[in-house]
């Protein structure tokens, strides 16, 4: 079920952890000052509008946002805000851990 103070909690404490005051993400997001206060003090639920532009900014899922969960199936929220080559290292790694896992399942079957 969705809680406006919860929601507002995980909204605020994500700003602070970036260093951002309200006055300067709104700013750069377009939010409305007074309705983002309302939306991190939980007195106004947030718009799904305004829930997509901040899952963009911060790089979370909606259910996040939302429910204060990650959403283990959709994990392409990762890869945003990373350069283009800490994505490709990223990928390195995990295609490694596919192949160890492979190797792995195929050493088991010829035993």
């Amino acid at each position: 079920m969705y809680e406006p103070r919860e929601t507002g909690k995980r909204i605020k404490r994500l700003r602070k952890e970036r260093g951002y005051t309200q006055e300067r993400l709104c700013s750069e997001v377009g939010i409305g000052l007074k309705t983002y206060q309302a939306v991190e003090q939980g007195t106004r639920g947030a718009t799904i509008d305004m829930l997509c532009v901040l899952r963009s900014f911060y790089g979370v899922s909606l259910d996040y946002l939302v429910y204060g969960e990650a959403d283990d199936n959709n994990l392409s929220f990762v890869f945003q805000g990373l350069s283009t080559e800490e994505k490709k290292q990223l990928l390195d790694v995990v295609q490694g851990v596919i192949r160890f896992g492979e190797m792995k399942n195929s050493h088991k079957k010829g035993e």
